[in-house]
């Protein structure tokens, strides 16, 4: 064969080609292919040749892939690991072999076994303990052991050289949590020492410190010796030097340490508590005023009071608005040498509001009613100028065509307006008249008279209950009516009108909005109970003073608890046994008393309106 295209067939002697000569286009009769190392397995020890060389294409020396002919063909012997350096902490396998002809950085696991960590040393024996990086340290070995102690235990480092702090006493033969005693090592290292709440009760004469908590015993247990570190020896009230107007306590020993002037001190009543006979009035400052003596007496007279002279009279007083002189008061006589706005509840009366006036027909009230006054102490008649306006007549309203204006009727406000006043006020021409029915609004009216006129009722003429002002049906025989002419109503024609019903409410303690409210009369109730204290009016429940605000309206007072003070919005004076009296706002308060006609006990309910 002058080319060799593959291996001769084992009978090729009996084969002939198709020619005098062979040439290529005999192979297949004369040759067969030569086995692929593909198809060739590698013994334990060697890789595919292919792995190695992958781009050349490897065949074996027959058809047939032969062990001992093609092993160095196909395959390339793994290399031992022997070769291969293992890493720290890492000890080689014996007799491994890498993953190629050639060992590598892949290859360390099959090379090398490394060595555990600390983590698996176990517990440190007592007076060691663990290294911060144990999880970081290795054996010696692939087994931890004995040997290993050092390296992944740390000993334990003495209390003596830890210095405890201020009252706490060391640890004798202790160990700190590390090699190097550190501050969080004190509860391991130091005994505090008790403080003075094991002391126990301080003995007579003697009263624990009052920071005794925060003080600490010499020892690990008090005693004796912590007396007078525990414990303050009480003072006596000989000591102490009373202010002016209080008198000494006698044989008192004081509360603490140092003494008070509530301990050892006994107040002298003040000028409050005195009675002026008649002919002389308080001082304006008698809170500020003391007696001699620990009760007030006939020889405080003229320290209390002062000479009121014939002169000082509500004659000479002048009431200011909204207040009016009452005749029958001229004579009487004022509280100081001279008269003046605390003398107010005594001379004059207070102008009524036209709050208590309720308007006559076809009238509504004034607009700001609740702040006009009448010109009297009672609203009269004549007041309704001034706490009324007149309502619209229906004449001036345009009503629509096919009705008339109600000439009797009157609209619901001052101005009438079709949305609102045309249904009542326009009547179809061709319809009987309904009965004249006054606006919404228009009620009995009563009114107290005067002093010494008789009391009077006055209600508006019976209506009729049919009041409808819809167009009957046409050419009935109703219809055919003529319209009966109305009785006129003048203004102002009414008689004296009665007084309103008024509700009593009392001043009351910690409302949920407020300090203090204005609620229903319960008698019994402490919230509502006040007590006379000194000038002013102070509650039982809070201690603190009843004030009186500037921004007065008709109505309740409005007040509210503040700490009392002294200032003039507080003072209260009684000039009459039920009524208290504010002469910087000029408001009176009057207290609620039982049946019996005595005061409640100790305590006042305060009322208005």
């Amino acid at each position: 064969m002058s080319v060799r295209l593959g291996v001769e067939k084992g009978v090729s002697g009996r084969l002939f080609c198709a020619g005098s000569s062979c040439g290529s286009s005999d192979k297949d009769v004369c040759c067969e292919k030569q086995a692929s190392c593909e198809i060739f397995s590698c013994p334990a020890g060697w890789t595919a040749m292919k792995d190695v060389h992958p781009e050349t294409p490897l065949l074996c020396s027959n058809a047939e892939c032969q062990m001992d002919a093609d092993l160095h063909t196909c395959c390339a012997a793994l290399a031992k690991c022997t070769t291969f350096t293992c890493p720290e902490h890492n000890d080689p396998k014996p007799d491994a072999l890498c993953s190629s002809p050639a060992c590598n950085d892949e290859d360390q696991e099959l090379c090398c076994s490394p060595r555990p960590t600390c983590l698996e040393f176990g517990e440190c024996p007592a007076g060691y303990a663990a290294h911060a990086d144990r999880e970081h340290r290795h054996c010696a070995s692939q087994a931890c052991g004995e040997n290993d102690l050092l390296n992944c235990c740390a000993e334990l480092a003495k209390c003596t050289t830890f210095t405890c702090p201020k009252n706490n006493d060391p640890k004798a033969d202790a160990l700190c949590s590390g090699p190097v005693c550190k501050a969080e090592d004190q509860e391991l290292c130091c005994s505090p020492r008790p403080t003075c709440l094991e002391f126990g009760e301080c003995p007579k004469g003697y009263m624990a410190h009052a920071d005794h908590e925060h003080r600490h015993c010499a020892s690990q247990a008090c005693g004796e010796n912590d007396l007078l570190t525990c414990c303050a020896e009480l003072a006596k009230c000989t000591t102490f030097t009373c202010p002016e107007h209080n008198d000494p306590k006698p044989d008192v020993l004081c509360s603490g340490p140092a003494c008070t002037a509530e301990e050892c001190c006994s107040p002298r009543p003040t000028c409050v508590d005195f009675g002026c006979p008649k002919g002389y009035a308080a001082h304006a400052d008698r809170e500020h005023r003391h007696c001699a003596n620990q009760t007030c007496g006939k020889n405080d007279l003229l320290t209390c009071c002062s000479e009121v002279p014939a002169s000082a009279t509500c004659k000479s007083f002048k009431c200011a608005e909204p207040w009016l002189a009452v005749g029958e008061k001229a004579d009487m006589l004022c509280k100081g040498t001279k008269c003046g706005d605390i003398d107010i509840p005594t001379c004059c009366q207070k102008r009524a509001r036209c709050t208590t006036l309720n308007c006559p027909r076809w009238h509504t009230d004034a607009e700001d009613k609740d702040l006009k006054l009448c010109a009297s102490f009672s609203c009269q008649v004549t007041d309704y100028p001034t706490c009324c306006q007149e309502l619209a007549n229906c004449t001036s309203l345009t009503c629509p065509i096919g009705t008339l204006n109600s000439k009797e009727r009157r609209c619901k406000s001052t101005v009438c307006s079709a949305a609102v006043d045309e249904a009542y006020c326009c009547i179809y021409s061709t319809s009987p008249p309904t009965t004249s029915s006054p606006p919404k609004g228009t009620f009995r009216t009563t009114h107290s008279p005067p002093k010494g006129s008789s009391s009077t009722t006055y209600s508006p003429p019976k209506r009729s209950s049919r009041t409808s002002t819809s167009p009957p049906k046409p050419n009935s025989e109703e219809s055919q009516k003529s319209p009966p002419e109305q009785e006129s109503q003048k203004p102002f024609d009414a008689p004296e009108p009665c007084p309103k019903k008024r509700v009593r409410i009392c001043v009351s303690e910690s409302c949920p909005t407020a300090s203090v409210c204005w609620q229903k009369c319960e008698s019994g109730k402490m919230s509502q109970r006040f007590e006379k204290h000194a000038d002013a009016i102070r509650g039982k429940t809070s201690g603190k003073c009843l004030t009186v605000q500037r921004n007065f309206r008709e109505g309740c007072h409005p007040v509210k608890m503040e700490t009392c003070a002294h200032k003039p919005e507080q003072q209260f004076l009684m000039p009459t046994k039920s009524e208290w009296f504010n002469p910087k706002t000029n408001t009176s308060i009057k207290s609620l008393s039982t049946d019996g006609g005595e005061a409640f006990t100790g305590s006042n309910m305060l009322t208005s309106c």
